[in-house]
Formats: C-alpha cells, structure tokens, sequence
C-alpha cells in the first residue's frame, strides 16, 4: 500500500510539472496585448491547480488513514486495558472494604468477649469470696450445752424477726455466733440463741 501511495505520488507531481509547464506557455502567450481574455485563462489556471491540490491532499490522506487507523486501535487497546485494571482495582477495593467490615466485627466481637470475660471473672471473684467466709464462723461455734438455746434458720426468717421472737437482741445474736451484720443467713443455718 506504501508503495502504491508513492508511486500515486510521483505520478501526480509528474503531471503536476507539465501542468504548470503549459500554463506557463499559456501564460506567455496570454501576455500578449492583443488577448484581452487573460483574466479567464488566469482563473482556469488557478482552479486546476486547485483540484490537482485536492486530489494530492487526497492520497496524502487515504494514505496517511491507514496509520490513523493502526494508532486509534492502539490507543483503543490501551483504554481497554486500562479499564480492565480499573474494575481489577474497584474489585480489590471492593473486597479490601469488605475484610474491613470483617475485620470491624471480629474486633468487636473479641472486646465483647472480653468484656464476658471480665465479668465473669469478677462474678467468681464474689462467688469465692462468700463460700470461704461461712466456713470460718462456723468452726469457732461451740457446741450447744443442755442449756443453750438452738434455733434453726427457716425461710424467710430475718435476723431481727429471731431476735423478736426469743427476746434477745439482734446484735447479742451476731456475737454468739461470730458472725457480722453484712453475714447473710441461710435457711437450715443453726444459731445460737443463748448460752
């Protein structure tokens, strides 16, 4: 097709050069005072040259197109490729937000763990604390006598509602029974009621 296109070239300005040769003869000759049509033959003159000018900006394109059209597939090649990569990243950001989001509720869900965690430890802690604490006022308790008086917890009953029914006091209670206000009772529990 090259060279086709030059050979088309070569051709043209070779008609070119005669054109321009006759036109000069012409031209010469239309010097001569005694034409009075030179202005017609000028214009003629100039409008061949026009339509040779077109006819070589013509080839040059036709020629030139083929180029034209190799550099827009090129560059139509790029923008696909480069729009692949763009929905490759809008994928990746795509996942990379939703491990973020993963990532978001793991963290949330250890500290929640670990808030459990911290409760349930300190709920032990309070649970121990109790356990060991009856089993020391219980060792130091003497053995009821033939005159000490018993009473056996039931449900429901207070400290003070004990005291009330056997006339002592709620404190005088507490002492015989190494015990203190904060000491809750339970049912089934012995106490000490008079020595």
């Amino acid at each position: 097709m090259a060279r086709d296109v030059g050979s088309d070239t070569q051709e043209i300005f070779g008609e070119m050069q005669e054109d321009l040769a006759r036109q000069k003869a012409q031209f010469r000759r239309d010097k001569n005072p005694q034409n009075t049509d030179s202005s017609g033959k000028s214009m003629v003159m100039w409008g061949f040259i026009g339509i040779i000018l077109i006819l070589l900006l013509v080839l040059f394109f036709r020629g030139g197109d083929k180029a034209l059209t190799e550099e827009v597939n090129a560059l139509k090649t790029r923008v696909e490729q480069m729009e692949k990569r763009a929905s490759a990243a809008d994928a990746a950001a795509k996942r990379i937000d939703a491990l973020e989001g993963q990532i978001k509720g793991l963290q949330q869900s250890v500290s929640r763990s670990e808030a459990a965690q911290r409760s349930l430890a300190e709920r032990v802690e309070k649970m121990a604390k109790p356990v060991e604490k009856p089993s020391v006022p219980q060792a130091p308790q003497k053995k009821p006598s033939a005159q000490t008086k018993v009473h056996e917890v039931q449900p429901g009953e207070t400290l003070f509602s004990i005291a009330k029914k056997y006339n002592v006091s709620a404190d005088q209670i507490l002492k015989l029974n190494n015990m203190t206000k904060k000491d809750p009772l339970r049912p089934g529990q012995k106490l000490v009621i008079a020595p």
